[in-house]
Formats: structure tokens, C-alpha cells, sequence
């Protein structure tokens, strides 16, 4: 038995894009933590930004949103027989520096700010990286987003397994197609091109996992778990389980699956990593 570690940027990711394929090492005798890394509660006074105020109207839990989510993602990794472990970093909706009056400046007050790239006074970054855990004696595998929107907080969590996988004798890593967004094709194709054009060293080879009905059952149920951010992705938890059964059929051409892409990096030094444990 190995410990499979799966990195969510925020608190659904890791459940929405391999739940399937969390149950299915569970089934099979493997221990799983998901360890979801911007899961931090906001600040009491929010900063008011354009991008904020769009995702507040679609929150279902008011001011106490992140600590509901937290709860949920706890219930949805049940579900699957996962250990949850909650780091306290802030999303990028609510990330600000201290501007010379004293003040908090939001860093990324737009949407299409989130898809841009790092603002150089976001010490969320430095702090992740710099932390460089090598989560428990065991680890087999460190799975992280492909970043398929290029969203600014599954950049910095793939970045995060990165550096957690470049040592030699290191844990395998794998990224996992982030659910819903992987279902534009233009964008898979997007990413895929950027990792040849940006990340030559990286050499990435697709893997499926079929997954078995009690796999996908499983992985539906834990899903609706997050109610108060359904409503933001789906119409309906039935439009919501439709979405995930086709797409896991396209996946396996006809037989439910996940997809992953296994990274191998090509370049010929490593350099060491530091690591601190993570106790779930």
C-alpha cells in the first residue's frame, strides 16, 4: 500500500476532476489525501472588487462561505474514504498588499485577472513554494492540476508539485484534467501546447483509469456534497450528474474513465528538494 496524494487548489477541485479514481485506490487498499491548499478563511473586511462581488452573488453560504465549503469538502472526501488535510492559504479573490497609505490593494480584482499572470506582490507564491512538503514516508504519487484554464491558483499549485517532485527518488507525479473546465477541448489543446512551448523538459503521457459503477457512484455522491457551489457550475444536481457521467464516457471512448497525464522530466539534473511532513 502507498499514500496517493492529490493537490486541490480550492475546496472541490481534487473531488470533481478524479473522484472516480480516488474510490477506485480506495477499493483497492491504497491510502489518499487530499490536500486542498487555498482553503484559508477571508479576511473580515473583504476587499470590494469586480470580481468579488460577481462570485459573492452566486455564494450560497453568505459571509461564512469558505468555512462551509471546508465542511463540505471534509463530507465529500468521505465519500470517496479520503483524508483531507486544509492548508490556509487565500484564494486570489481575496489576496491584497499593503500599499504605501497603509491600505489593502486587491491583486487580482477582475476576472480575467485570476488568468494572468502572478502579481509580483503576491507572497502567496514564495509561501508555497518555499514550504515544499514531502507529505508522509510512503508517498507513491502527487497528483496536481494541468491547469487547463490557466487559472492563476491551480498555476501555483501545479508549480508547488513541481518542485515537491523534482528530487531524485522523489514521488511520481501526474496531473489530473480539472472537471468541469477540461470539457473544452480548445482549452485542453491550449495547455497542451503551452507545456511543449514553456515546459520542453516535461515529456507527458496520457494515462486512463476505468473506473467500475461504484466508482462513479461514489464520485457523483461526494460531488453533491458541495451544495453551496453547485449552483454555480450546474443547473440541477440531475443536469450535474449527466454532465459527469458523459464526460467520463468520452473519456474511456464508451467505458467510464479519468484521465491523467504521467510527467516525466526529460532534462538531465534535479535539483533537491527540502520537505517538511504534512500529518493529515
Amino acid at each position: 500500500m502507498g499514500v496517493h496524494l492529490f493537490l486541490s487548489p480550492h475546496l472541490d477541485d481534487a473531488v470533481l476532476s478524479c473522484g472516480g479514481a480516488i474510490h477506485q485506490l480506495k477499493q483497492q487498499g491504497e491510502q489518499v489525501v487530499i490536500l486542498t491548499v487555498m482553503a484559508g478563511d477571508p479576511p473580515d473586511t473583504l476587499p470590494d472588487t469586480p470580481l468579488l462581488r460577481t462570485v459573492q452573488a452566486r455564494w450560497g453560504a453568505g459571509q461564512q462561505h469558505v468555512s462551509a465549503r471546508r465542511k463540505e469538502d471534509v463530507h465529500a472526501a468521505r465519500q470517496l474514504g479520503a483524508k483531507v488535510v486544509h492548508l490556509p492559504l487565500l484564494e486570489c479573490i481575496f489576496r491584497t498588499a499593503r500599499s504605501g497609505d497603509g491600505s489593502r490593494t486587491p491583486l487580482y480584482p477582475r476576472e480575467e485577472s485570476a488568468f494572468s499572470d502572478y502579481e509580483t506582490a503576491d507572497d502567496t507564491r514564495i509561501l508555497l513554494l518555499d514550504s515544499q512538503p514531502c507529505v508522509r514516508e510512503g508517498v507513491v504519487a502527487i497528483y496536481a492540476p494541468l491547469c487547463v484554464d490557466h487559472h492563476i491558483d491551480h498555476r501555483l499549485v501545479r508549480d508547488w508539485a513541481l518542485v515537491l517532485t523534482g528530487a531524485i527518488n522523489a514521488p511520481s507525479l501526474k496531473f489530473y484534467e480539472e472537471f468541469p473546465s477540461i470539457q473544452n477541448k480548445i482549452a485542453l489543446n491550449r495547455v497542451m501546447h503551452f507545456y511543449k512551448q514553456e515546459m520542453p523538459a516535461l515529456s507527458l503521457s496520457r494515462e486512463q483509469t476505468l473506473l467500475s459503477e461504484n466508482d462513479v457512484t461514489a464520485k457523483i455522491r461526494a460531488i453533491r456534497c458541495y451544495e453551496s457551489h453547485l449552483q454555480v457550475l450546474w443547473q440541477s444536481m440531475d443536469a450535474m450528474e449527466k454532465s459527469v457521467r458523459d464526460y467520463l464516457l468520452f473519456c474511456g471512448e464508451g467505458r467510464p474513465a479519468e484521465q491523467f497525464w504521467t510527467v516525466n522530466v526529460t532534462a538531465s539534473t534535479h535539483e533537491p528538494v527540502r520537505t517538511v511532513d504534512i500529518i493529515p
